[in-house]
């Protein structure tokens, strides 16, 4: 019951550990991907602002420029068509030379005369080169050289071009503008001009006046503002700064030098954006603001007028647009924590939900725990039971099957191998830890010792070897093979025990290592296969003792058996000799029969020898004459060593 509790808790709660991590996880990619589109969204956001900002900025100056434009053109339209009525009304009054010396035509407005649209001037066309030889101002597609000046009256009959020349009194440099209209009748030229520095100063006065006026952007803080490529202001803050210090060189409180930078951009073609720091412009219904807040960062467009040589621009402050910004981040910001309420709402909701489901199954489980574990129980105590049960899980019938045929398998196993055990020849015993649990009945056949007399192993080895230093050394060398021994039966130790009848015996043991740390202990009665081994070892002894022997019988028999052979071969020669006596002749012979009856008596001896051995002869004593024995040996011992060389 403890341990299905156990289970049941460990799955409910590894189920609310892996759910929470689960989620944990998926949270943690929802919030950085809800972040990172947060974030984007506020980038996207700032960026989309700012090219609308720039966008209208680009707008703005496109519009101002187009409104210079406008005015340079419609007052040099009307300017222009007021010097023809001028030279038109001139010429039908038939007005002459204004002077016949060329000098005098030199400069035809007196220094007085601002506009000298009511002095027309004429003279002959020969005469262009002398007169108009001032410089010539490179103003559109007006014409750069008199040769120029002079192809345009053939072709088109009049001429407009610009030219600068030095006034008498005040020295300064002035452009004019002239008209010249050609008489083709009498080879006269007609004109008149104006100066267009002065002219110039008035419609731009104008124009930057109406410019002043443009307001723009979500406050109205946005205006026009102008300058020259010099760095003469014209229009600044919305208002006209003709004839203020030179500011080329000024630089915002981050060290920009914002003329200049101004300058580098309208050098391109289509402008550019810069970003510095300047002054805040009220709008006009508002109050100024004060000192205090006067610098703020800001973009602005510029672009170039390159005939009027004019940097026109319009900027927005970039804190109107964080303030913009703010409102929409705010919003952002409120999205991504309702989004991020929801996801945990639904979160706690799938929490609460796994936690339900899984104590429902937990039940379930822990119920068919307790089943299956009083099934094992049942069978394990009564193998041949068979208890139904009704288990929810397939998996638990399984189990149950399984089990049922494991116990029923087991029990077939654990009788064979009680009876196997029981009907060994071998002593076997079953030890645990230092205490014998069974005794098959060959070990007390063999050894007489029952479970009552030998409970541990300690009594066995009391009992079993009476000399208490062989039992404490015989015990200790038992524990070390306990301990280095693998414990499959394959090694075999031989011990010496003594039965209970009081008879040493040899004994082989084996130990298996069984279930539960328990050890079966086999003794294997060695006692006849040693005193076999003995015999069969002392038997070897007597038969390598009687080979022996036999060696040095046959070796001594070969020399006895070549003396008597070299005595008969000897004489034998002897006697074939001619030059022998019949005395010598007889002595010879009758040693040669001397050796031949010791030869036959030796081969008798061996042939008995060999009766002997195999128990065939039966041993007949008689009486010997040993003085004539000895006798006959000594003087066939004595024959032979003179023959040798040698003396007695």
């Amino acid at each position: 019951m403890k341990s299905t509790r156990k289970i049941a808790e460990a799955l409910r709660h590894y189920n609310i550990l892996v759910t929470v991590f689960a989620f944990t996880i998926v949270g943690l990619v929802y919030l950085t991907s809800e972040y990172i589109k947060f974030t984007q969204n506020q980038h996207n956001f700032r960026e989309e602002k700012l090219r609308e900002q720039k966008a209208i900025l680009y707008q703005e100056v496109n519009k101002a420029i187009k409104t210079i434009n406008f005015h340079k053109t419609t007052f040099f339209i009307t300017l222009c068509n007021k010097m023809r009525d001028v030279v038109t009304v001139g010429q039908a009054a038939k007005v002459s030379l204004v002077n016949a010396s060329y000098n005098q035509v030199d400069s035809p407005c007196s220094d007085k005369v601002t506009t000298c649209l009511k002095s027309v001037f004429s003279l002959e066309e020969s005469h262009l080169n002398q007169v108009f030889n001032h410089e010539f101002v490179a103003i559109d597609t007006f014409p750069q050289s008199i040769n120029e000046v002079e192809t345009h009256l053939q072709n088109f009959g009049e001429v407009f071009f610009f030219q600068t020349d030095t006034q008498l009194l005040t020295k300064k440099a002035i452009t004019r503008l002239f008209y010249l209209k050609k008489n083709p009748n009498k080879g006269v030229v007609f004109g008149v001009a104006v100066d267009w520095t002065k002219h110039g100063i008035d419609w731009q006065r104008e124009t930057l006046e109406e410019l002043s006026l443009i307001r723009f952007g979500k406050n109205g803080e946005g205006y026009i503002f102008i300058n020259t490529y010099g760095g003469d202001p014209l229009l600044t803050n919305g208002m006209v700064t003709v004839g203020n210090k030179n500011i080329w060189n000024l630089e915002d409180p981050n060290g920009n030098k914002v003329i200049q930078m101004e300058f580098e951009a309208a050098q391109k073609l289509h402008g550019d954006y810069i970003f510095y720091s300047w002054r805040k412009v009220a709008a006009p219904d508002q109050k100024a603001y004060s000192v205090d807040s006067l610098i703020y960062p800001k973009v602005s467009f510029v672009k170039g007028i390159p005939q009027l040589k004019w940097i026109v621009g319009a900027g927005v402050y970039m804190d109107d647009i964080e303030a913009d910004l703010s409102q929409i981040e705010s919003l952002l910001f409120r999205d991504y924590l309702r989004s991020i309420f929801f996801f945990f709402v639904l979160i706690l909701f799938s929490l609460v939900f796994s936690y339900v489901l899984t104590y429902r199954f937990s039940e379930q489980l822990e119920l068919s725990t307790q089943k299956l574990i009083k099934f094992l129980q049942t069978i394990a105590s009564n193998p041949s039971s068979n208890p139904t049960v009704d288990f929810k899980f397939v998996e638990y019938k399984s189990i149950a099957e399984i089990a049922r045929k494991l116990e029923t398998h087991r029990a077939l196993v654990e009788s064979s191998f009680s009876q196997l055990v029981e009907l060994n020849p071998d002593s076997i015993a079953i030890v645990e830890g230092e205490n014998f649990i069974y005794l098959n009945k060959s070990w007390l056949k063999n050894l007489g010792y029952n479970l009552e007399e030998i409970p541990t192993l300690d009594a066995f080895f009391s009992l079993a070897y009476w000399n208490e230093e062989y039992r404490l050394n015989l015990k200790e060398k038992w524990h070390s093979f306990i301990g280095a021994d693998s414990l499959d039966g394959q090694s075999m130790i031989d011990l010496k025990l003594n039965g209970k009848d009081g008879i040493e015996r040899f004994f082989g043991i084996r130990v298996i290592k069984l279930l539960n740390d328990r050890l079966m202990v086999v003794l294997t009665d060695l006692t006849e296969i040693k005193e076999h081994q003995h015999q069969l070892l002392m038997a070897k002894r007597h038969a390598e003792e009687a080979d022996r022997l036999k060696s040095a019988f046959l070796a001594n028999m070969s020399h006895e058996i070549r003396t008597p052979m070299n005595s008969i071969v000897g004489f034998t020669s002897l006697l074939q000799r001619d030059n022998i006596s019949e005395e010598k002749k007889e002595k010879y012979i009758k040693l040669i029969q001397s050796s031949s009856n010791s030869l036959l008596t030796l081969i008798n001896d061996i042939i008995d020898i060999s009766k002997l051995e195999s128990g065939q002869i039966s041993i007949v004593f008689e009486l010997t004459d040993v003085t004539k024995s000895f006798l006959k040996y000594f003087r066939f011992i004595r024959y032979c060593l003179r023959k040798w060389g040698r003396r007695i």
